[in-house]
């Protein structure tokens, strides 16, 4: 989350994917400053090329990942509308996407979310270990409806990725038919949704 406001600007715009979930954070940026904010958000994105995907960030053809969309949403609420709205809170429930095969390729979701969801099905969490002189790491997902994914890895830019995830962190990790991780991207920021008891 610590991105340029120009570059949340084309994210939100530009992601192709996880766009039901940034569906809420939309509408209350325009209930909260009106259409004229997402006019002017919108002609920002208009003027930039497709983002960045972020540095090391390997997720493959399947999704043009820079920064989580509702994220993005939710930095250009904050920054467009002023300190008076400040204390902009995220909720972004775990999601699994599939391919045409129907086999999970990416999951996403806020931690904080996930623990405070209705039902009692969503899970979204990393962990690491270590074997010997190794390490290995992994992620696990399952949404509302109970479906679930994992990934494992051993590369170190994922067991890197890992130990940055938080207590309320956003993960949103992809992986290959295989069950390999093939990308992972980890937020802490005060937007994302905190564990209630």
């Amino acid at each position: 989350m610590a991105r340029r406001l120009g570059e949340c600007n084309a994210n939100a715009c530009d992601d192709s994917h996880g766009r039901d979930a940034t569906r809420n954070a939309v509408r209350a940026i325009r209930a909260r400053c009106g259409a004229s904010v997402i006019v002017a958000a919108a002609a920002a994105c208009s003027s930039r090329g497709a983002p960045a995907i972020p540095a090391g960030f390997q997720g493959g053809n399947t999704m043009k990942h820079s920064i989580s969309a509702a994220l993005a949403a939710l930095t250009v609420s904050t920054a467009l509308c002023g300190t008076a709205f400040a204390g902009d809170k995220g909720n972004v429930p775990v999601t699994l996407e599939t391919n045409s095969s129907n086999q999970v390729i990416r999951a996403y979701g806020m931690i904080g979310s996930a623990r405070n969801s209705v039902d009692t099905k969503q899970i979204i969490s990393c962990f690491i270990s270590a074997t010997g002189s190794s390490l290995h790491a992994g992620c696990e997902a399952q949404n509302a409806a109970g479906n679930n994914t994992m990934c494992l890895s051993s590369s170190p830019n994922i067991v890197a990725a890992v130990q940055s995830v938080g207590p309320d962190s956003y993960i949103d990790f992809t992986r290959d038919s295989s069950g390999n991780c093939t990308g992972l991207y980890v937020a802490n920021g005060s937007p994302t949704a905190v564990k209630q008891p």
